[in-house]
């Protein structure tokens, strides 16, 4: 479990735009926590390594990442400048594998760099799709990293047409669903609403923290939408007596408020909200209320969506693959997002489950 900030953060690249796509999301995270975006390119032929090279240097130099022997000369450069122009240095590192064709696959080299301790990597962030006419598009790569590898780093899953960040209030929607093994993605959310809500400028402005509200579907419930009050006496219970799972739904969020409150939120100062939505399916219910953000008093939609990929009775490893299948059924083959909103993946029981 990320019990840091987010501050080394991995961008997997297959040569394409579209997987390029991810490096904005990761620079604007990076930006905020001064820390560093990681590109790495894995061939498949040791003789493409210099072309590969050549192709994460321009990228680099692209989205103006800055090496560590440029540090001294950036800094310098920053102190000659007005305040409201000196910026954060994004660090920008490169690396292209090459490994002998057939020997290992591309996400499994992938995984092995970013679950090296050396390497230090906070998150991954892959675009869902990639060059679709190589032989290992990202696409391909994402998808067995995310639904089939199961890495422990938490997964930033955007969409080449993922809406941008917003500047400072960020809104994430946290799915729970009553177990420990949902809960494992509050810390990495936390952090990374943190990161959001940090000012990317060096200038002296309002500190504006985002929020968090956790989520939980339930089938039964008088009520559409019911938002979880801090106060059990304010909430009504007697209202609810009849609505045996809405009434425990708002029991357990309003405890994780409160726990989350006194632990992580009171070192990053984040605000929270709790929320009980009703419907049928989790996934179609979680998607339209993220996107829309009405229903939960977030003009706009959310920033982004966050869940584990298992959950109670499997609820959130089934509501992972309805989110990321077009067909709703679990269709590996048929990967495509059922939403464009970015979202943060944590794989629980790699976590919380020792191998042996």
């Amino acid at each position: 479990m990320m019990l840091e900030p987010i501050k080394r953060v991995l961008v997997p690249l297959d040569g394409s735009r579209r997987a390029e796509g991810a490096i904005r999301y990761a620079k604007r995270i990076a930006s905020a926590t001064d820390g560093t975006v990681i590109l790495l390119q894995v061939v498949e032929i040791p003789t493409q390594q210099a072309d590969a090279q050549g192709y994460l240097d321009r990228v680099s130099a692209e989205y103006k990442l800055t090496e560590k022997s440029d540090e001294l000369v950036s800094s310098q450069s920053k102190a000659s400048m007005p305040s409201a122009q000196a910026t954060r240095t994004v660090f920008g590192e490169k690396y292209a594998i090459p490994i002998p064709a057939l020997v290992k696959p591309t996400e499994d080299i992938i995984i092995e760099w970013a679950e090296a301790e050396e390497n230090k990597v906070d998150l991954i962030v892959l675009c869902r799709h990639g060059n679709n006419g190589s032989e290992r598009p990202l696409g391909r790569v994402a998808q067995e990293i995310v639904l089939h590898r199961h890495p422990s780093k938490p997964i930033l899953l955007v969409h080449e047409e993922s809406p941008e960040f917003k500047r400072y209030d960020a809104h994430a929607l946290v799915a729970l669903d009553g177990s420990s093994f949902s809960e494992t993605v509050l810390p990495p959310a936390a952090y990374l609403i943190d990161a959001l809500g940090t000012p990317e400028k060096r200038e002296r402005v309002r500190q504006q923290k985002g929020t968090l509200h956790f989520v939980q579907v339930v089938k039964d419930s008088p009520e559409p939408v019911v938002k979880v009050l801090d106060n059990s006496f304010e909430q009504e219970q007697e209202k609810y007596i009849d609505w045996p799972e809405l009434d425990k739904a708002i029991n357990y969020l309003r405890d994780m408020k409160k726990t989350f409150n006194d632990e992580l939120g009171a070192v990053l100062v984040l605000q929270t909200d709790g929320y009980v939505v009703k419907g049928e399916d989790p996934a179609e219910t979680l998607v339209k209320t993220a996107e829309s953000g009405e229903s939960t008093g977030v003009g706009g939609g959310y920033d982004f969506l966050a869940l584990a990929t298992h959950g109670k009775g499997g609820l959130l490893h089934s509501l992972h693959h309805k989110i990321v299948h077009r067909d709703l059924g679990g269709n590996a083959e048929r990967v495509i997002a059922a939403t464009k909103l970015p979202i943060l993946i944590v794989q629980p029981h790699k976590l919380l489950i020792p191998e042996n």
